[in-house]
C-alpha cells in the first residue's frame, strides 16, 4: 500500500511541476507577445504608408540552415519620386501585384507590406499560445488542489 501512495505522491509532484512549467512558458510567451505588439505599433506609428507594385521576388538563403526566405521588391511612388523597398513578407505576393507598404523614413531598410499577416501574425500566435498554456496550467493546478483537498476530507 505504501508503494501505491508513493507513486501517487510522485505523480502529483510531477503534474504540479509540469503545470508550473506550462504556466511559466505561458507567461513568457505573453510577455513576448506584448513586446512584439509594442514593436509593431511603434513601427506603424513612425512609418509612412506607400502604394507600390511588386516587381521581383528575391530569395535569400538563411545562414546555417537549409532554408531560404523571400523578400518582395516593391517599387513605389511617381516617376520623379521612385523608391525601391526590399520588404519582409509572411505571404508571398505575386509579381505585378499592387500592395500597400510601410517604411520608416529614418531607416528605409525597415519596410513591411501592410497586412495583418506581416504586422500582427507573430504577436497573435504568441498571445494565443500563451493563453492556451496559461489556461491549461491553471486548470491542472486547480484540479490538483481540489484532489488534494478531497483526499484530506474525512469520509
Amino acid at each position: 500500500m505504501a508503494g501505491r501512495e508513493d507513486f501517487a505522491r510522485q505523480r502529483e509532484v510531477a503534474q504540479r511541476s509540469v503545470s508550473r512549467l506550462l504556466l511559466f512558458i505561458g507567461i513568457g510567451l505573453s510577455i513576448a507577445g506584448v513586446i512584439l505588439v509594442s514593436g509593431t505599433r511603434s513601427f506603424v506609428e513612425r512609418a509612412v504608408l506607400v502604394h507600390g507594385r511588386v516587381v521581383a521576388i528575391e530569395w535569400v538563403p538563411i545562414p546555417n540552415k537549409a532554408l531560404s526566405a523571400f523578400y518582395p521588391i516593391v517599387t513605389t511612388g511617381d516617376r520623379g519620386d521612385q523608391r525601391t523597398i526590399r520588404t519582409s513578407a509572411m505571404i508571398k505576393p505575386s509579381i505585378g501585384e499592387t500592395v500597400d507598404g510601410l517604411y520608416d523614413k529614418a531607416n528605409p531598410l525597415d519596410a513591411r507590406i501592410a497586412s495583418f499577416w506581416n504586422l500582427y501574425f507573430k504577436p497573435t500566435v504568441a498571445g494565443v499560445m500563451a493563453a492556451l498554456l496559461i489556461c491549461r496550467a491553471v486548470h491542472a493546478l486547480v484540479r490538483l488542489r481540489r484532489t488534494a483537498e478531497a483526499a484530506l476530507q474525512p469520509d
